[in-house]
């Protein structure tokens, strides 16, 4: 009798353990899948020359990368996450209000300033030479 009753519990147990996980699980996926997670919209804002070409030749300003800072949502597999906050490269992707633009903006946060490496419109092409 007691061994039936120590099994119910351990799958009882055992079902919390996985409810647990799974719950937990959902929520890292949802903290890393909000660009306002990230708070890089306090952040000063440094855009590369690299980045400067790319937004003229897209027509992306710099009112839309700050907008996509904000309200972006973190594409995990173009992003680089490191442990080291200054080695990680964050790509935010999201539409802009102004001209509905899908937009890709990566970006390098180290202390108080986040650098755009590069912005990318993700539904044209452009010849940026």
């Amino acid at each position: 009798m007691k061994t039936g009753k120590m099994g119910i519990w351990s799958m009882i147990i055992g079902g919390v353990g996985i409810l647990g996980l799974s719950l937990y699980s959902s929520f890292l996926q949802t903290q890393q899948s909000s660009g306002n997670d990230l708070n890089l919209q306090n952040l000063e804002i440094y855009i590369t020359k690299h980045a400067k070409d790319r937004m003229n030749c897209r027509l992306i300003d710099q009112a839309e990368i700050r907008e996509i800072l904000r309200t972006g949502s973190l594409n995990d597999k173009k992003s680089e996450i490191h442990t080291d906050m200054c080695k990680s490269k964050y790509a935010l992707e999201g539409r802009s209000m102004k001209d509905k633009q899908l937009i890709r903006v990566i970006a390098a946060p180290c202390g108080e300033k986040v650098s755009i490496v590069t912005v990318i419109d993700l539904e044209n092409e452009y010849d940026c030479e």
